[in-house]
């Protein structure tokens, strides 16, 4: 927890960054982990986020501090969330 917190503690001071993420499941079934997702998050102080999968999904999740869009281009679909607080991590 020491450690969580000190992350934490540094991550007050980023400005922006760039996180490559993959993302495991395991299956109920198979009981194998398997590599489903994975993608690239963007993210700009204050709460500026581009979230893209470049693997597994065709999603993107897009906020500008104050809404939250999710696209699904496969759908030809958008849904807009109003974010009603300010995140207390990414400030």
């Amino acid at each position: 927890i020491a450690d969580f917190k000190c992350f934490l503690e540094k991550l007050k001071s980023v400005k922006s960054m760039k996180i490559l993420f993959s993302q495991r499941t395991k299956l109920p079934v198979a009981g194998d982990e398997v590599d489903l997702y994975s993608g690239v998050i963007y993210y700009k102080r204050p709460l500026h986020f581009r979230w893209e999968y470049k693997k597994g999904s065709d999603i993107r999740i897009i906020s500008n501090g104050e809404l939250l869009e999710v696209i699904f281009p496969s759908e030809k679909e958008c849904q807009f969330t109003e974010l009603s607080a300010p995140s207390t991590v990414f400030p």
